[in-house]
Parts: structure tokens; sequence; C-alpha cells
């Protein structure tokens, strides 16, 4: 994966007032066993909710797809949920 998909949350999710750096992102791969899916592949991405990122929700799930397809066209279908909070606790 290298640092292709991070750059690319860091530009997606980067806003006039919030420009993430790269220790800001978290990239984990899980796999999981059992249940249903609605694709082979499905990339949940979890950040703040800011009006820019509502705005181009659309987009930034679409941008993903479309690289991970690119990258992975092997994998078949890949779903992206974007999961805006309000709240969040750091330490």
């Amino acid at each position: 994966m290298g640092d292709e998909l991070p750059s690319l949350l860091i530009r997606l999710l980067s806003g006039k007032d919030i420009v993430l750096k790269s220790n800001e992102i978290s990239v984990r791969i899980l796999q999981t066993s059992g249940g249903k899916m609605i694709a082979p592949i499905e990339i949940e991405v979890i950040a703040h909710s800011f009006k820019e990122r509502v705005d181009k929700q659309d987009t930034i799930c679409g941008e993903i797809r479309s690289y991970l397809l690119e990258k992975h066209p092997a994998c078949g279908d890949i779903r992206v949920w974007l999961q805006l909070s309000e709240l969040g606790h750091s330490w």
C-alpha cells in the first residue's frame, strides 16, 4: 500500500481550515469472517465532521473507491463508507 493511500486521504480530508499531516492519518487493514457484506471489500473512513467534508462526502468516497479499483482491479467491487462524527476524544 505504501504512502499513496494515506496521501490520498490527507488530500481528500484536508480543507481550508484543516490541513492534515501524515501523523494524523491511520490506515488499518482488518479481515473479518462471518456476516454479510455488500461488496467483497468495504473501506471505512472515520473522521471528524467538518462542513467541507460533509459537502464533498460523495466525492471523497468516490475518489477512494476509484483509486483502489485502479490499483487492485482483481478485487472486484469495493465500497467506501465515510463516517463523520461530531464528537471525539483525544489525549
